[in-house]
């Protein structure tokens, strides 16, 4: 690839520190780039809100719809070191994807009318 391609329009999101119990306990399997991994699921301890971003030179990033939320919950970790070449607005880079800690589900959050 000569440089980076144009990234499909895709939310942004802003994550809190959350504390919610999980009910019963799950265990999964998951399936993805770096391969497969079967892990119990832990209590979820992060909640992501999609954002709108504005940059400082005024260039503004909507919300594309629909604006799910996600709950990330702790998994069994799983250490990698992989590298991988990314793109994105801030920078073009090599990361070094290190551990697996988190599943993010989507999450369907009821509108309070004043709260957001």
């Amino acid at each position: 690839m000569d440089g980076p391609v144009a990234a499909q329009p895709f939310r942004h999101f802003k994550c809190y520190q959350t504390e919610v119990a999980l009910p019963q306990p799950r265990i999964v399997k998951l399936v993805d780039q770096f391969g497969t991994q079967q892990t119990p699921v832990g209590p979820a301890d992060m909640f992501c809100t999609p954002v709108q971003k504005t940059l400082l030179n005024g260039h503004a990033m909507p919300v594309p719809g629909p604006a799910d939320h996600l709950l990330c919950y702790r998994i069994q970790p799983r250490p990698l070191g992989v590298p991988r070449a990314v793109y994105n607005q801030f920078q073009k880079a090599t990361i070094k994807v290190m551990v697996a800690q988190r599943l993010c589900v989507p999450t369907y959050k009821p509108h309070v009318p004043g709260a957001g």
